[in-house]
């Protein structure tokens, strides 16, 4: 999350000036580029725990109501300040998940709600089948966007692919220990991230003078198909898979990441563009670096004690209503589902 929320801060919600030089662009890109890896790392942690569980009506609403709660509340604080909406972003705040306010929301929860038919996929092919698909959805969703061809890519695509990946790993998380020693992982990764670096130099020297070489940054980490953030992604992820943690406050911050994710981009898309003046900030060379290194920590710890506040007061509130429209739903559906399968048990009978 702290990845996302730097992302976000440094690089897309500020309308940085066309004048900044080389280093200037070069900090903002190196803080600002990991946020897809924390997008990754998320889906990864989804499908490595949950392809081999249900899903649960509660889950879904609980994601499509704090999405909602936070859509009501980032509009009053707009409406507060006096920003102005148009049609459409109004519309987007009222029914944040319909209109994907916050993208990674809505196509989390569209699969979240595929989990069924996606743990199947895991649990029934060998390993060989798996790569073979893994390959094809690579090369469809990473490679092809990646040299500018997009024949199927989508954001829901993109968090299926992680997802099964992360399923995988966990199906095969024994052979990939044994297979991927320690240290190779931890050697790999420092590879790849200096491999990044790297590139993301070049690629703000070149492109100055060389057109096609502008929008080699984009592709490398910004956009959800980037083949080195993926691969960043997961060595970063077996890294963890060999750390043994039991902490009941790791799992209380852990708590907050959802609230801090569905409100503080919009948020500061409102403060950055009337009280921040980014000319000032690129002209004085310390306070650049400040901003690019202590608003994201700043903002992460501010946005997670609101998240904390909700939780505190008003948890409760949610739990139960949550729970009521949950049971509902669940209600609804075993009641179609029993007419569904009387009505075809009647047409095999008459047939």
């Amino acid at each position: 999350m702290l990845l996302i929320v730097f992302h976000h801060v440094d690089l897309i919600i500020p309308v940085w000036p066309r004048d900044l030089n080389f280093y200037q662009m070069f900090l903002i890109n190196f803080f600002g580029d990991f946020g897809k890896v924390g997008v990754n790392l998320f889906v990864l942690i989804t499908g490595y725990f949950m392809c081999n569980k249900k899903i649960r009506t509660k889950n879904v609403v609980r994601i499509w109501i704090e999405t909602v709660f936070y859509g009501w509340l980032t509009l009053c604080v707009g409406l507060l300040i006096g920003h102005s909406f148009q049609l459409k972003s109004l519309l987007s705040f009222i029914f944040p998940v319909l209109f994907s306010l916050r993208w990674f929301a809505t196509a989390y929860l569209i699969v979240y709600l595929f989990i069924p038919f996606l743990n199947p996929i895991i649990k029934t092919n060998k390993a060989k089948n798996i790569l073979f698909l893994f390959f094809i959805l690579l090369f469809v969703l990473s490679i092809m966007p990646t040299i500018r061809l997009n024949p199927g890519y989508s954001d829901v695509g993109w968090l299926i692919f992680v997802y099964l990946l992360g399923g995988f790993f966990a199906k095969y998380s024994v052979d990939i220990n044994r297979f991927f020693s320690a240290r190779f992982t931890f050697i790999s990764s420092f590879i790849v991230f200096f491999l990044i670096i790297c590139v993301l130099y070049l690629s703000l020297i070149l492109g100055k003078n060389i057109s096609i070489f502008k929008a080699i940054p984009d592709y490398l980490m910004i956009q959800n198909s980037s083949f080195l953030s993926l691969i960043f992604s997961i060595l970063i992820f077996f890294i963890f898979l060999r750390i043994k943690i039991q902490s009941n406050f790791i799992n209380f911050v852990a708590s907050l990441m959802f609230g801090i994710y569905l409100f503080h981009a919009p948020v500061l898309e409102f403060l950055i563009s009337k009280y921040v003046n980014l000319s000032n900030l690129s002209n004085n060379g310390i306070f650049l670096i400040l901003y690019l290194v202590l608003s994201p920590i700043i903002v992460f710890c501010f946005f997670g004690f609101i998240e904390f506040l909700r939780i505190k007061f008003l948890g409760n509130l949610f739990f139960l209503v949550i729970g009521k429209i949950a049971a509902k739903i669940d209600l609804y559906i075993e009641i179609i589902g029993k007419k569904i399968d009387l009505k075809m048990e009647n047409n095999e009978q008459s047939i």
